[in-house]
């Protein structure tokens, strides 16, 4: 498969800005393996992975987002966010800069948002800080994982959930979401997931913003839920 240039993708996509230097190898407790099985640790069911995001915009509810997660299409990804969102994965807090296990994405920022093309969060910068530190887009989890490009994946619909990367092959916690088709993307996101609430996420790309693209006020994942669909 024929990749687009790095700089050239970086210039269409604009998905995630510069993020801070990767770790020295070793510094990853995990030492860079996280697999599915210890995401799932003590779920219940043995349904579809699915994400729950409770979203609120000035501390007002709007809505949640129900997402069916493909752990058979991208393993990696799939167990990456769920463990983040569970609080099993440790990420690099990027105050402390020490390594923790808490639940990543509740109280995060949604700190993109673009009208007809996707609503982007994930930078742990924005999690509880609206700010997020004053460089938002710019962080990262302290570690990255390649891409998982399946061919039968396609960014042909709104609701489509990928992982926003600076670069192919540099994944890390940064998400996005489609309002709708976005077929010059195809074969560079990893796509992971799918939400069913495509007007929840017109709603929230249609918020009034500021520089960046990003909200001027607060859009938050309230809350991130993972569950099993009963079968």
């Amino acid at each position: 498969m024929t990749r687009t240039p790095a700089i050239l993708l970086l210039f269409l996509c604009g998905l995630a800005r510069a993020q801070t230097p990767a770790p020295a190898p070793g510094e990853d407790p995990t030492g860079g393996k996280f697999t599915l099985e210890q995401a799932t640790e003590g779920l219940k069911g043995k349904g579809a992975l699915t994400a729950a995001m409770e979203i609120t915009v000035a501390g007002k509810p709007l809505g949640t987002l129900h997402c069916e997660l493909l752990p058979d299409k991208a393993p990696v990804a799939v167990a990456n966010f769920v463990g983040l969102a569970r609080g099993l994965r440790p990420f690099r807090d990027p105050r402390s800069q020490a390594w923790v296990k808490r639940p990543l994405y509740d109280g995060m920022v949604f700190h993109r948002v673009v009208p007809g093309y996707i609503i982007q969060a994930g930078d742990p910068q924005c999690q509880n800080d609206p700010g997020c530190m004053g460089r938002a887009g710019t962080g990262d989890p302290g570690y990255q994982f390649p891409d998982e490009i399946s061919d039968d994946l396609r960014m042909d619909q709104g609701g489509v959930l990928a992982m926003a990367n600076r670069y192919p092959g540099i994944n890390g916690s940064q998400f996005f979401i489609t309002e709708k088709e976005s077929p010059w993307l195809a074969g560079h996101q990893t796509i992971f997931g799918k939400c069913a609430e495509v007007e929840l996420v017109q709603k929230i790309s249609a918020v009034k913003r500021g520089p960046r693209d990003m909200p001027e006020e607060p859009v938050l994942i309230k809350k991130l839920t993972i569950s099993r669909k009963a079968k």
